[in-house]
């Protein structure tokens, strides 16, 4: 499965943009980023161009507004979903981008923690089959860990594959994880944050907060502090 055109929609999101640049980056993918405008469009852009700098070709980056959506996805190997965590929000937009999916196209939800199996229970069924869950963690030009949630109906052979285009090509540490609430890392994560803070409010006395990130931080191997 070859991707080379890609439709990120909500890539005006703080993890839409992220994930377009992953792609156009590592993936060297064409990626629409389809905001809710083309300024908005071009500000993601803006954004990637600081973060990748020369690394990052800028004909990757194709920026379009939704009065493109069915152009858009018609020409997609595979389209991302990144709006905003609302499943209402998120079904509307995965059920409007199945009429124009493509027979061979991939669509993924990169939910942070709403079932998957909820989210694909309107497609039609051969959608389903190509419906993952692709979670991301933020920042993804530093995190690489990457869960990836199928549906009961997805396809096991194209499961397969896109676990090996996000360990190959998008350089990800993959996770197949059951569709479950928050799915692991998050159920795991929240935890942590929450220990953090009655941490940092037990110990406020010797800096709180920074107490506590810099304890919790690089210190003990983690990229960010809590």
């Amino acid at each position: 499965m070859q991707i080379k055109f890609v439709t990120v929609i909500g890539a005006n999101g703080t993890m839409g943009r992220n994930i377009a640049g992953v792609l156009a980056y590592l993936g060297n993918a064409r990626v629409y980023l389809l905001c809710r405008s083309k300024e908005k469009a071009y500000e993601a852009i803006k954004f990637l161009t600081k973060i990748y700098g020369e690394k990052l070709s800028l004909d990757n980056l194709l920026p379009v507004d939704y009065s493109m959506i069915d152009e858009c996805i018609r020409k997609s190997d595979l389209v991302f979903e990144s709006v905003s965590e609302d499943m209402t929000t998120k079904k509307d937009i995965l059920k409007s981008v199945s009429l124009y999916l493509p027979p061979e196209a991939c669509l993924c939800t990169g939910t942070s923690g709403f079932s998957v199996n909820k989210l694909a229970e309107d497609l039609p069924l051969e959608v389903r089959k190509r419906f993952f869950g692709v979670h991301l963690y933020n920042p993804p030009n530093v995190m690489s860990l990457c869960e990836l949630v199928p549906n009961v109906d997805s396809n096991e052979k194209l499961l397969n594959i896109i676990q090996t285009y996000l360990e190959s090509t998008l350089k990800r540490n993959v996770v197949i994880v059951k569709d479950t609430p928050a799915f692991i890392g998050n159920r795991i994560g929240f935890q942590f944050l929450n220990k953090a803070l009655i941490l940092a409010e037990r110990y406020k006395d010797k800096g709180g907060v920074d107490y506590i990130d810099s304890i919790l931080g690089v210190n003990t191997g983690r990229s960010m502090s809590p």
